[in-house]
């Protein structure tokens, strides 16, 4: 089964060379002398690395090895005995046995006679075979995964950073300000028997756009959607993905310039690391503005079906059901079994309780600017370990909205903290009420101590 070698190491059907050239695959024959061409069709592809990592070997068959004419690499033989054997044909000019370069086409008359054009994504290739027997291209996706650790992103979305407005100009993100990206991952396989060529984004009928960089790719290869029992409710298109050369000992099959996927190969869909510069792919979906309830992610390949596949039953896998919690209050208790997208550590937007000095819901004053200690101690019989989140005012804040948070340890029985006062004068302290050994603060100031009477301040801020 070709799906799985997508993966691991496997032997793919022979193929004539393909070689790259100024950013295109080039027709051999067309482009180069014959004896020239009779040459370089000894190299060949060995898919023995997964994605888009093939090594250079030798490519000629096991039997060019014998002694003997009409073999890849030998002399033609002289009549009565026909020139060369299998699908070796002989050089004119050389009088050597070498398999023909295959030629890239978009429709029969361009390929050599007894040729057909066989469609193979958006460029066919010219094979010797009956029309109905043509490799057939086949995508499938692996099961969509959110992110391990962080599969909410929270970023602020400056709209006078250039690369912030590009997301918002091309739809990665609905708006600015801080905004909450539900991060993605799955792979792309193609399972099928023919390579999925899409060429250069710069000569193509087919729809493109262009990243945040100006590189131009190929448009709604991959979607992303959130569906909720009345259908789907949030939709992101992502570009396909091109892959470039790891190392400049290889000679890569697709790259940025000219893209594809051989068959029996997958790449991998993901958000960049967290806290990176923004991906200029948007492989995520903006939930900031999604109602808190159940849906269901579904990641389709081919949506559009503008590839010809022999199936695209295994072009949507298997669904993932989540729950889209509400942010708006971290003081609310965490749900039960814990809700991944309410993060982890300093980020979980639940839980929050206020420290013991300031059960009443006071907030404490400070000389704005000035620098003040927190001494902290802790359930724990060898370090003071724990997390914290400073707010201005009385109420509790959000992660980003934080004066300041932070995860401290320090040797038993106390650990202090030197923090500056906020430019409101006041503050208040929370950490996890559900921590068997959450931190128990108190300020020391050098001076009297004040605390500030319990005001309404209305709603929390959202985080």
């Amino acid at each position: 089964m070709r799906g799985a070698r997508a993966a691991g190491c496997g032997r793919r059907r022979a193929r004539a060379p393909r070689l790259h050239g100024a950013g295109r695959w080039v027709n051999l024959a067309a482009v180069r002398p014959p004896s020239t061409a009779a040459a370089l069709v000894l190299f060949g592809l060995s898919a023995c690395l997964p994605e888009f990592d093939p090594d250079l070997d030798g490519g000629s068959t096991a039997t060019a090895e014998l002694e003997g004419c009409g073999l890849q690499g030998r002399a033609c033989c002289v009549a009565p005995n026909a020139p060369c054997a299998l699908d070796l044909v002989c050089s004119p000019e050389t009088q050597i046995c070498n398999r023909q370069p295959v030629l890239l086409c978009r429709e029969d008359a361009e390929c050599r006679p007894g040729e057909v054009c066989c469609s193979a994504g958006l460029i066919g290739t010219c094979e010797a075979i009956a029309k109905e027997a043509c490799p057939v291209l086949d995508l499938a996706v692996a099961s969509p995964a959110l992110d391990v650790i962080t599969p909410i992103e929270s970023r602020e979305i400056d709209l006078s950073r250039d690369a912030d407005r590009c997301l918002l100009e091309r739809g990665c993100v609905g708006g600015e300000g801080l905004r909450r990206l539900l991060r993605v991952s799955t792979r792309v396989e193609n399972v099928g028997e023919a390579d999925l060529l899409l060429g250069s984004p710069d000569d193509t009928t087919a729809p493109t756009t262009s990243t945040c960089g100006g590189e131009p790719r190929f448009s709604a290869f991959l979607r992303y959607e959130l569906v909720d029992s009345t259908g789907p409710q949030l939709r992101q298109d992502m570009a396909a993905r091109c892959s470039t050369p790891a190392s400049s000992q290889l000679s890569l099959p697709f790259d940025c310039d000219y893209q594809g996927l051989w068959s029996g190969f997958s790449q991998t869909y993901g958000p960049a690391p967290f806290g990176s510069e923004p991906a200029e792919e948007c492989e995520w979906l903006d939930i900031t503005d999604l109602l808190p309830g159940d849906y269901t992610l579904r990641v389709t390949v081919n949506p559009d079906g503008v590839l010809p596949e022999r199936n695209r039953g295994n072009n949507t896998p298997v669904e993932l059901p989540i729950v889209i919690p509400p942010f708006a209050d971290p003081s609310a208790p965490c749900p039960q079994p814990a809700n991944p997208l309410l993060g982890v550590g300093n980020e979980r937007e639940c839980g929050w309780g206020r420290v013991a000095f300031q059960a009443q819901g006071q907030a404490t004053q400070c000389t704005p600017s000035e620098p003040f200690d927190l001494v902290c101690r802790a359930n724990n019989p060898q370090y003071v370990c724990g997390y914290y989140r400073v707010c201005e005012g009385t109420e509790i804040c959000g992660y980003h909205d934080t004066f300041a948070r932070g995860d401290s340890c320090f040797f038993y029985p106390e650990g202090y903290m030197t923090l500056t006062c906020p430019a409101t004068g006041q503050f208040s302290l929370w950490v996890p009420v559900d921590d068997p050994a959450a931190l128990d603060c108190e300020p020391y100031f050098y001076g009297p101590v004040e605390t500030a009477p319990v005001a309404d301040a209305g709603a929390p801020s959202a985080p």
